[in-house]
């Protein structure tokens, strides 16, 4: 498997005998040097509730942001549609509207019935009955992301199948690579809690519909890997004004509030706009804020801390 992102190096400039110091000596310009790499190949479930026909209807709707998102990178994809819909027990697991292509074939994200939504339940049923339409669903090289649509907590019971239980399951899954799951769902704390416990044991992510578009575009950059957000070695003393993006040698200089943002909580620049290309690199210059100095002990405090 591929890094989703690989720092390729951290220099230190020191040839500068006049560069910024102070009375310290030490040199504090840093530049962090970043290459976009993506996953590939990525086989991606979406888990539609057909309880929730708004929330499908606007998610076919923005669904091209996630097409362009996949165009751009151009891993190798697979996209499937299952519902969440357990009160069809001739189509639990049923994965439906299989494709690799865009556009994708009409009424690829129809879904119908309107049982229980046990997500859970119906993605262990995907995978284990193997309908013939799902068995060459998962290839065994590929990563697999699985996308819930919902509004509501998962309705899969504890006799149905334990959290711990699917868990296991999901680990154990046939493939070479990882399986992380992620939702797009409300903001109800109840709701938006749930997904995000879930997300956080499988390395996936939630969303909290606002915009579907951005949405979608958030989760299918995460299903491939590529980072619109870096993660800097060093403090800067202040923010970073211009990142150089280089792509296919040909440098792009980015500046700060118009281009990306420094988000001092996590210590990382954001891209506001699209994420950068696949195999570009990434620099960012910034002086770093000088090593604390060393604490000095007084012949007092040397002292007063002899035992007698």
């Amino acid at each position: 498997m591929v890094l989703a992102l690989a720092l390729a190096a951290c220099t230190h400039e020191d040839d500068n005998p006049t560069s910024p110091t102070g009375d310290t000596g030490e040199d504090l310009r840093v530049e962090d040097v970043f290459v976009q790499t993506i996953l590939d190949p990525v086989d991606i479930l979406w888990v539609l509730d057909p309880t929730w026909p708004d929330g499908t209807d606007a998610l076919k709707e923005a669904m091209e942001v996630g097409y362009t998102t996949l165009l751009m990178a151009d891993p190798s994809w697979r996209i499937g549609v299952m519902s969440s819909d357990a009160g069809t027990q001739q189509n639990r697991g049923l994965i439906r509207g299989v494709h690799e292509t865009w556009p994708a074939q009409p009424g690829a994200y129809d879904v119908l019935g309107s049982g229980p939504s046990k997500v859970r339940l119906g993605i262990k049923t995907a995978f284990d009955d193997r309908w013939s339409r799902n068995q060459d669903f998962l290839r065994p090289e590929a990563d697999l992301y699985i996308i819930v649509a919902t509004n509501k907590p998962d309705q899969t019971t504890d006799n149905d199948l334990t959290n711990d239980d699917f868990l296991a399951w999901l680990r154990d899954l046939e493939h070479t690579q990882s399986t992380r799951i992620s939702a797009i769902t409300i903001s109800a704390p109840n709701v938006y809690n749930h997904w995000a416990d879930l997300a956080a044991e499988t390395g996936g992510v939630v969303f909290s519909v606002g915009s579907f578009q951005r949405g979608i575009e958030t989760l299918f950059l995460d299903a491939i890997g590529q980072k619109k957000e870096f993660v800097l070695s060093e403090i800067p003393a202040e923010r970073p004004e211009e990142v150089t993006v280089v792509y296919r040698e040909h440098p792009t200089l980015y500046t700060i509030d118009d281009d990306f943002e420094y988000i001092a909580s996590t210590n990382s620049i954001r891209f506001l706009g699209e994420a950068p290309r696949v195999d570009a690199q990434i620099r960012i210059a910034y002086e770093r804020l000088p090593d604390a100095p060393a604490e000095e002990t007084s012949p007092e405090e040397t002292e007063g801390s002899t035992e007698r």
